[in-house]
Order: C-alpha cells, then sequence, then structure tokens
C-alpha cells in the first residue's frame, strides 16, 4: 500500500477502537492496534487529508484509552470534527469557483432578515395561499427575507428542471433575490443575485453537494450528543403541547441552544419581541 493507503488504514483503525470501547472495562487488549497506529503517526507528512484524519482520530482514541475524555466527549470531537471538514469542503468549492459565475451585488438593510425553511419554501410553491401570506408579511416593509446557498442545494435535487425553475422563481418573488452567503469560516454577507447563478455553481461543484447534506445530518446529530434531554419523548410531548413556547425553556438554556445554534446570538426577550411582531 502506498502512504494514503496505509494512513487511510490507520484512521479506519481508530474508529474501529472508538466504537469498541466499552467503559469501566479492560481495553488494553488492542495493544498490536495501539502499536500500528503509533508507527503510522511517526510517518505522518501532513500533506494529505489522510494525514489530518489520522492526526484527529488517533489523538481521541488515545485520550478515551487513556481515561482523559469520556466515550461522550469522544463523540462530541468527532461530530465537530466532520462539521469542520465538510464545511472545508464547500468552502473550496466556493473559493475555487470563476468569478464569472457570480452575478450579485451587495445589499444592505435595516430590517430584520427571516430565513425560510425549505419545507416552507416547498408550501410556498405548492400552496398559493401559504405563498400569499408570506408575500403579505413581505409587503408590509417592515422584515427582509433572505435565501441561502443551502436552499439552492435543494432545488439542485430536483430532477425536473422545470420544477426547478418554479422554485427559484418563488425564491425570487419571495427574498426579491436577496441571499445570505459564506464569506469565510465567520462572516456572512448579503447580496442581491438570482438563484440562477448559485444553480450553475452547483452545478460546476458536485462534490460539495454532499458535502452539505452532510452538515445538516451532523447537525440533528450534535442535538443528540449536546443536548439529549430535549430528546426525550416526555419532554418533546410537552414541548408539543406548549401555546407559550418560549415560557418553556429558561435564559440560561435557551442561551445555551443559541450558542451550538451558530445562527443567532440574541437573547431570549430580544429573539421572543421579534417573533412577537411576525403575524402570518
Amino acid at each position: 500500500m502506498n502512504h494514503q493507503e496505509t494512513t487511510a488504514d490507520a484512521v479506519k483503525r481508530c474508529k474501529d477502537l472508538i466504537e469498541a470501547f466499552v467503559p469501566d472495562k479492560q481495553n488494553n487488549i488492542f495493544e498490536n492496534e495501539f502499536n500500528f497506529i503509533k508507527n503510522q503517526i511517526e510517518n505522518l507528512r501532513m500533506n494529505c487529508d489522510e494525514c489530518y484524519d489520522l492526526a484527529f482520530y488517533s489523538r481521541v482514541m488515545f485520550q478515551l484509552y487513556t481515561g482523559k475524555i469520556n466515550l461522550l466527549n469522544a463523540k462530541q470531537q468527532i461530530n465537530s470534527w466532520k462539521i469542520s471538514t465538510n464545511v472545508d469542503c464547500v468552502l473550496k468549492s466556493l473559493a475555487t469557483t470563476n468569478s464569472i459565475q457570480f452575478g450579485r451585488t451587495e445589499f444592505t438593510t435595516s430590517n430584520p432578515l427571516i430565513y425560510l425553511d425549505q419545507n416552507v419554501i416547498s408550501k410556498c410553491v405548492n400552496k398559493s395561499e401559504i405563498k400569499n401570506r408570506i408575500l403579505k408579511i413581505k409587503n408590509s416593509g417592515n422584515f427582509q427575507f433572505v435565501y441561502s446557498p443551502s436552499h439552492i442545494e435543494e432545488v439542485y435535487k430536483i430532477e425536473d428542471t422545470v420544477k426547478q425553475s418554479t422554485f427559484c422563481d418563488v425564491i425570487t418573488e419571495i427574498t426579491s433575490n436577496v441571499s445570505v452567503q459564506p464569506e469565510s469560516d465567520e462572516n456572512m454577507m448579503t447580496y442581491i443575485e438570482s438563484p440562477s447563478f448559485p444553480l450553475n455553481r452547483i452545478k460546476q461543484s458536485e462534490g460539495s453537494t454532499q458535502a452539505v447534506e452532510n452538515i445538516k445530518l451532523l447537525h440533528n446529530d450534535k442535538r443528540k450528543l449536546y443536548f439529549e434531554k430535549y430528546n426525550e419523548n416526555e419532554h418533546q410531548k410537552r414541548i408539543g403541547n406548549e401555546k407559550e413556547i418560549f415560557d418553556s425553556i429558561s435564559d440560561e438554556d435557551f442561551a445555551e441552544l443559541m450558542f451550538f445554534c451558530g445562527t443567532c446570538r440574541q437573547r431570549k426577550a430580544e429573539f421572543q419581541s421579534i417573533t412577537a411582531r411576525i403575524d402570518i
């Protein structure tokens, strides 16, 4: 095997060892595996993805088996690593896209931005009464609806090109072509750009499509890893029956949720006052 294949094999062994770990049990039966991985670490060149993966997974594995972290900590670290590597894939795709493929101009507004989930966009496409209610909010002039590359990633999955065009037309109608797009790992910018431009960019960088889907699934896993109490049936039933959802969560829990959400830094009272202004 060449360097990348051997390193990839070591990564797999690290993952297998993490999977095989049993708390409070004798975990020293994998000495041969440990020695093999240590030998591969000594030959790391840090010039390929496999090298970086081995550096990460071996650290997590050894910390787990030496008791420095527990199994939950290991799973949390792995979740964050997978999100980071998939985000890196998406950002690399954006960074290498030819500038000619962009048709955007910078956009600023003092109005709060509203980001609709993809399922709401789908309902607007299929049910005119829902779309009209959204447009009523838009036409009030108090809010600015926006779309993102994630919306267009979902549109790209539609095989029927006529339906693709329909979705893009509805996005344009709701957002007036205002989009939020990543500029770096931390910064987002708003632009005016027809959805046809990011759709064409996605077609030319298909590798990022799966990465975006992976990120969504990994964020779902994050909720299970960091907020296990919210996944209990009793809690979910109680939340489902709440008339005032904000009253069911403390200020501290709300702040923690927003920290891991990564999309909002407002306090509960500030967020609650904005949502109270939206009357669909």
